[in-house]
């Protein structure tokens, strides 16, 4: 008798190619962060302090500030922020371990330290001309004059690290991401309350409105559709490390895969209901930021900065679709079965993961095989993902399992 039915959907892209193409010409560190102007005007910061501009939408860079480090990944530029096409901000931490931020006032013909104290800025925002927000570290400073000035707000966090973002969305209402928890205040930064609902490893975050945004941790990201109430879980992936979202329905999500080294793009158009790979995968690849321009136009930056003028949009051949008539997980006595039929010709392979990432399984098998058995002593009650490997490209998609 069948029991714990589980309905899984697959795309398998055997022959594919990715509408992200190189476009760091010029560009010799790893890269932060990124931050458009317009499709044409692009800053980039990243190791060793560098700051890097261009003006003819990634064709080439040039290379405005840097500071030769010995220990380039630490002293850093790790977030920037542009009020209009002069004034922008990039913030990290100096040769000396200060954290920093660093202001241009003629479109990064010359930057100049605004600001620096003891620690290491990880995030800068901005919602109007006059008011922004930074975070050092296990603190947030505040701006109300355009970055002449900075105060330290009252309140401190015992569990910032290099990904701690911070997003306003008005005066009043913001959130801060931090290594282990969310943050939201509604005062504009004078005391804020941990969101119960989660607590666990963060990486970004990005709102589009106050009550709608997503945040990710470390398999995946959850939705939340009214403020701090509730959030969802809408996808299971690898790491993911930036997201961003040019309109309210169409977002983007870039993941990286350590145990593969491999980073990959995702895509929604409605809202995160649904998410699809765009890029397939880039081995050997760690991207850490994505920013577009509108819904076709953008970048990802990291080992090195791609581009897409197509929203991503990537061609197949030779498609094999398992969906939800043909690919089946059930468990069948001391058996856990992966149902299916497919018309490939080539060899894949199955690899299952627990929740903390742990591999339990990697096998390869014939494209011809209908049913895959494996024994359910590997499994407990828990969510599990399960990942099929063909011709180097990757699709995943969890499931649940049920003692």
């Amino acid at each position: 008798m069948r029991k714990n039915i589980f309905i899984i959907s697959f795309l398998f892209s055997i022959s594919s190619y990715s509408q992200f193409y190189p476009a760091d010409n010029g560009v010799n560190h790893f890269i932060n962060a990124i931050y458009c102007i317009n499709k044409d005007t692009v800053f980039a910061v990243g190791y060793s302090n560098s700051i890097y501009k261009t003006t003819n939408g990634g064709t080439s860079w040039n290379l405005q500030f840097s500071t030769p480090s010995q220990f380039p990944e630490t002293q850093a530029f790790r977030s920037v922020f542009f009020l209009n096409k002069d004034t922008g901000f990039v913030v990290g931490s100096d040769t000396s371990n200060k954290g920093i931020i660093y202001k241009t006032t003629n479109g990064g013909q010359n930057w100049n330290l605004n600001f620096d104290t003891l620690g290491i800025f990880t995030s800068i925002n901005f919602i109007s001309n006059e008011i922004g927000f930074a975070v050092d570290m296990n603190v947030v400073y505040k701006t109300i004059d355009g970055g002449n000035n900075w105060f330290l707000l009252p309140q401190s966090f015992n569990n910032v690290n290099y990904y701690s973002k911070i997003q306003f969305l008005n005066d009043s209402t913001g959130y801060l991401g931090t290594s282990g928890r969310l943050y939201k205040t509604t005062n504009g930064g004078i005391t804020w309350i941990p969101i119960p609902d989660f607590e666990t490893a963060y990486n970004t975050l990005y709102f589009i409105n106050p009550d709608t945004g997503f945040v990710s941790y470390t398999y995946g990201v959850r939705r939340t559709l009214d403020g701090d109430a509730s959030f969802t879980e809408t996808e299971y992936w690898c790491t993911p490390t930036a997201i961003y979202f040019p309109s309210d329905l169409i977002g983007y999500i870039v993941n990286y895969d350590a145990l593969n080294s491999c980073s990959f793009v995702v895509k929604t158009s409605d809202m995160g209901n649904t998410w699809n790979n765009v890029t397939g995968y880039f081995a050997s690849e760690y991207y850490y930021d994505v920013f577009f321009v509108n819904d076709s136009i953008g970048y990802i930056a990291g080992t090195g900065i791609k581009k897409t003028i197509n929203g991503g949009h990537i061609t197949n051949t030779n498609k094999i679709l398992l969906g939800k008539n043909n690919l089946v997980i059930f468990q069948q006595g001391d058996e856990l079965v992966i149902d299916f039929s497919s018309n490939g010709e080539d060899p894949f392979t199955i690899e299952i993961y627990d929740y903390s990432g742990k591999i339990l399984l990697i096998k390869e098998y014939n494209a011809l095989d209908n049913f895959v058995h494996i024994k359910s002593i590997f499994f407990q009650s828990s969510i599990y993902l399960c990942r099929i490997k063909n011709n180097n490209q990757y699709f995943s998609k969890k499931f649940l399992f049920l003692n």
